[in-house]
């Protein structure tokens, strides 16, 4: 009973430690206006992730060579999911706000024309995404669950990612954010389905890898 306590303890300290990096780290972006420093953060949150819940990684890839094909189905419908959650979501912008043009969108775009592209894709293609899944599905989601019921814990992770990528409190800002909560509703319900955060970081990963691209192709 001891041993189980323990393993309470420290599971519940490290989702403690990762949730005030990742939500220190959010707050100093709003005030330290530097690409370098937010792609950073990433770099440090990613690394933390890993570290602090390498078991979790671990028992995802043991998953993965268990059920290749299973994993790579959920993958697959996963980002055919996504993309039809952003199509839905982007409705109410485009009824409303036709002429919006979020801020998260622009800093992405800004960031990729002034840094190296062997900087933003590894950061915001692979790293900013495990850091974002440890966070709103691994914590959110798949902890919290056998505290909430897990429809409350998809809703709040979906609200919660909707909010992340907002950079202004205004009504334009968050409707123009709704893609981001409608792809954080289906990232969060692979993950209660799934229950595999490689998968999940497969996902996301893979997903904006392809909007890194359709961004680099589009017009300048």
């Amino acid at each position: 009973m001891s041993d189980s306590n323990a393993a309470k303890r420290s599971v519940m300290l490290k989702c403690a430690i990762f949730a005030a990096l990742f939500i220190a780290a959010y707050i100093a972006s709003k005030f330290i206006d530097s690409h370098v420093f937010k792609l950073s953060r990433y770099v440090v949150l990613a690394i933390a992730g890993i570290v602090l819940f390498h078991d979790v990684f671990a028992e995802g890839l043991k998953d993965w060579k268990a059920y290749p094909l299973k994993n790579a189905l959920w993958v697959l419908g996963g980002i055919l999911g996504i993309t039809v959650a952003q199509v839905i979501g982007a409705i109410p912008q485009g009824i409303f706000y036709p002429d919006y043009s979020d801020i998260n969108s622009d800093n992405v775009a800004n960031a990729m024309q002034v840094l190296s592209p062997l900087v933003y894709i590894p950061v915001m293609g692979i790293l900013g995404p495990i850091a974002e899944e440890v966070f709103f599905r691994l914590l959110v989601v798949h902890k919290l669950r056998s505290k909430i019921p897990v429809a409350v814990c998809i809703i709040l992770s979906a609200l919660l990612f909707t909010c992340y990528h907002m950079h202004a409190v205004s009504l334009p800002e968050f409707v123009s954010c709704l893609p981001h909560g409608a792809s954080g509703a289906v990232f969060a319900f692979v993950m209660a389905k799934r229950k595999n955060l490689v998968t999940n970081c497969a996902v996301h990963v893979v997903f904006n890898l392809m909007c890194l691209l359709v961004y680099s192709l589009g017009p300048a």
